[in-house]
């Protein structure tokens, strides 16, 4: 990501007024919503915005719903009036599917205020800030030229980096195949990838930083194979974001995996976003627990680590599964270094529903996983720390 620029974009949007806002926010919608119909604006045959709300809607005619949208650049007071005006206006609540607020203003704690006044109807929110227009005015480039006289080819330095091989163990751990895969990137032909994958041709960097997006994998590793392959995800952003910007930002959970390796109890949570992204948090490593239990006791380690495991079950209880995985495995994972598809995607017997015997009051004497020591003394601990009942 090229941050000047984008700080130039930023600034860019922060300085348009009144009309010229509208018209603005007006073309990022009619990309970002296409899908559900036509965007009609208030906008008269004259070019001039009509005083009425809201500024502009879609009806999704295969609902019988609209999407609502509200422009300004003025602060709080004003979304909020804006918000309550349309929701007092011509259109039934009841028809509305989702409002969007347009604001060239930085958007913070306040949202949830706004998201407040909008659920109370029932439909979706969204707030389309400073920040966002950003990101969604580098997605379509047209729109700077357009809209802030911001010439996208010029601003970037074009830079080509030696780095085909790398794109090509990307794909390959993925099992995407050279047909599937330029049709995920900008590459215009098989030949052409054959060429980037076998470094004859090299890699502009609007190219790693789209095979960035769809893997994410760490830009540096792919340019100069330097530093982690993937970054340690945060489960605090997983869990403290709305889940309409982690479908945007393709971080909307299809399947958790967490994995226990039972000689050290090392424990590894797997997120699978895509196919081809796989979030990984691997943490207490080493720590067989139940033989210093009164170190864990003292210390709330046993505590925060059954909360976090519980929170994550409570979340995602129909999608949560569990590994039993080797020693080589875990140790895999704890590199950050590696794509663990075959973990993910691997199905047996031996620990796929352990978890979900884990937050069981009580175990059946007939339980399947009465056979595995660590299991059982797991299954001890949540009993005594979380639900205070002492064997």
């Amino acid at each position: 990501m090229n941050l000047k620029l984008r700080d130039k974009i930023r600034k860019a949007i922060g300085k348009l007024r009144n009309e010229r806002f509208e018209n603005f926010a007006n073309d990022i919608l009619r990309r970002e919503y296409f899908q559900f119909g036509t965007l009609e604006t208030m906008v008269n045959k004259e070019g001039n915005q009509r005083k009425s709300k809201p500024d502009a809607h879609i009806f999704w005619e295969k609902e019988n719903k609209y999407f609502i949208f509200n422009h300004t650049i003025e602060g709080k007071s004003k979304i909020i009036k804006d918000i309550n005006d349309t929701l007092n206006g011509k259109i039934p609540t009841n028809l509305i599917y989702k409002y969007v607020t347009c604001t060239n203003h930085p958007v913070g704690e306040e949202r949830y205020e706004y998201e407040s006044f909008v659920k109370e109807i029932g439909c979706k929110y969204e707030v389309l800030s400073l920040d966002r227009l950003t990101d969604l005015s580098l997605k379509y480039k047209n729109i700077l030229i357009n809209h802030l006289g911001i010439d996208y080819q010029e601003e970037i330095s074009f830079k080509l980096f030696d780095c085909g091989h790398r794109i090509k163990s990307i794909r390959v751990e993925r099992e995407i195949s050279k047909s599937q895969f330029i049709e995920l990137v900008d590459i215009k032909s098989e030949k052409e990838l054959e060429n980037i994958e076998n470094n004859v041709l090299e890699c502009s960097s609007e190219l790693i930083l789209e095979v960035s997006k769809l893997t994410d994998v760490n830009i540096d590793w792919i340019k100069h194979g330097t530093g982690k392959k993937y970054s340690k995800l945060s489960i605090y952003d997983l869990f403290n974001t709305n889940v309409y910007d982690l479908i945007k930002q393709g971080r909307s959970v299809q399947k958790v995996i967490i994995c226990v390796e039972p000689n050290n109890m090392n424990l590894s949570f797997l997120f699978k976003f895509t196919d081809y992204k796989i979030g990984i948090i691997a943490k207490y490593s080493n720590y067989a627990f139940w033989n210093h239990d009164e170190y864990f006791r003292e210390t709330g380690y046993v505590v925060d680590l059954l909360n976090e495991l519980k929170k994550i079950y409570d979340k995602y209880s129909h999608n949560v599964y569990g590994r039993i995985i080797s020693e080589e495995d875990s140790k895999l994972i704890h590199t950050y270094n590696c794509f663990p598809k075959a973990i993910v995607d691997k199905l047996q017997d031996d620990g796929n529903f352990f978890v979900e015997s884990l937050f069981e009051d009580e175990l059946s004497e007939k339980s399947y996983y009465r056979k595995y020591q660590w299991f059982m003394e797991f299954h001890k601990l949540y009993r005594s720390h979380i639900l205070n009942i002492e064997d």
